[in-house]
């Protein structure tokens, strides 16, 4: 990784590593953006990464030239870099943002970004909000005939008591932008089991500036879950690289997934099919939905239209996802350039055992159910341990991520003892 006060260095380095050939350009170097990095660099393909925090260990991987922008006027700096990039570096470049702030960054900058860069979602917001948006999600999902929960998107406070009087509780109540209330609250969402209790935690949520959903929780805990990420390529052509279900998260009742594992799903890869078809949808989709057992159908609860947090789960499954977006989006999907791996196949083998997992956060998820009742130890052990298994940060052929997040956790840990000490 290279620090700001480096950046000609980095422009350098740039240039050697391109070498004429199109180019990828992570934006954000998290669990997400790592797994791009890797699935592209071992491909092959010349990649660089911008980050902005200290937990973008993506930025250390041998694949990538990495550069930490710093977090102080990150949108006008990574915008200049990128500008100098497209008048300096010739040849096609692929954008690939790993959470949603830097997919909204493309979009409120995309008359100049276009310009030069090409990315994996959607072409304009209009179209990228027809799925990743929650308050369009469910008009959407009907258009597709996708079954969706009961939803309500609330004016006031009385629209959303009169909605509870007909509501099956527990609900759940969501936000609208995702990453800013799961900082705020250090939440995803609130679950309320009465009326009284979701008014309460929408005027918690209205008072702190936030625009919320509410929705009928479906009965079941993880096991129920079930995870499709797939792409759309500008020829029609759509490729899965993995369905599967969340089998823990953490915070353990509504959370951000610690292990995923491959499992068959035909029936909600054929609604996610027809989710992106009916809607004209163009890019890469990260769909979740939730397997109600009262009648058996596929909820779709969610869509995220930017690199998932797993996405490293393609070097298990051997659907590079990641390539098949780059030779789409660089124009190469029919001829990679010499010296490049191919694509390969567009689906994974309805035998696929796959496991993603963050094992630290794992672990702490583990824990919690065990003191809980909800798994015993040896069960939640076994799900841990077993293989195939992709890890979310640590890889064989690349150490330095591994040692960076461990650099990062000892450091975090002496700082937290230091607070308590005083």
């Amino acid at each position: 990784m290279i620090a700001v006060h480096t950046s000609e260095a980095f422009f350098a380095k740039v240039k050697r590593r391109a070498s004429g050939q199109p180019l990828a350009v992570c934006l954000g170097a998290g669990q997400g953006g790592l797994g791009v990095i890797r699935g592209l660099g071992r491909a092959g393909i010349s990649v660089i990464a911008l980050g902005i925090s200290s937990i973008d260990f993506g930025l250390y991987s041998k694949y990538c030239v990495g550069l930490n922008i710093g977090q102080d006027h990150w949108q006008e700096k990574m915008l200049a870099i990128l500008t100098r990039l497209a008048a300096e570096v010739p040849g096609q470049k692929v954008l690939f943002p790993d959470n949603d702030k830097f997919a909204e960054f493309i979009y409120q900058h995309s008359s100049v970004l276009s310009q030069s860069y090409v990315w994996p979602m959607p072409v304009n917001l209009q179209s990228y909000r027809t799925l990743a948006d929650k308050t369009c999600l469910n008009e959407s999902a009907a258009k597709a005939s996708v079954p969706f929960p009961k939803t309500c998107i609330p004016k006031d406070g009385a629209e959303l008591r009169a909605w509870c009087a007909q509501a099956l509780f527990p609900v759940v109540i969501k936000p609208v932008d995702s990453p800013t209330f799961a900082s705020h609250f250090k939440r995803k969402g609130f679950i309320a089991s009465s009326s009284e209790e979701a008014l309460r935690y929408y005027d918690l949520a209205q008072a702190e500036g936030f625009s919320v959903l509410v929705q009928e929780l479906i009965p079941g805990g993880t096991e129920s879950l079930i995870t499709v990420y797939l792409y759309r390529a500008r020829t029609g052509k759509t490729i899965v690289s993995f369905v599967g279900k969340k089998v823990r998260q953490y915070p353990v009742d509504l959370g951000t997934a610690s292990l995923y594992a491959a499992e068959p799903h035909p029936e909600a890869v054929k609604l996610s099919r027809a989710l992106l078809e009916s809607n004209d949808y163009y890019g890469i989709a990260d769909i979740e939905y939730k397997k109600d057992f009262r009648d058996g159908l596929y909820k779709v609860i969610e869509v995220n239209g930017r690199i998932p947090m797993f996405a490293g789960i393609e070097s298990g499954t051997g659907i590079p996802l990641s390539v098949h977006m780059f030779n789409d989006l660089a124009g190469q999907e029919q001829a990679p350039p010499a010296g490049l791996a191919p694509a390969g196949p567009a689906e994974p083998p309805f035998d696929d055992a796959t496991r993603w997992v963050y094992a630290v956060k794992d672990l702490v998820a583990v824990l919690t159910m065990v003191r809980r009742g909800e798994v015993s130890l040896a069960e939640a052990l076994k799900s841990h341990f077993a293989r195939p298994k992709t890890y979310a940060i640590s890889a064989a052929d690349d150490l330095r991520p591994g040692f960076a997040f461990l650099k990062y956790l000892f450091e975090d840990a002496l700082a937290y003892a230091k607070k308590r000490k005083h």
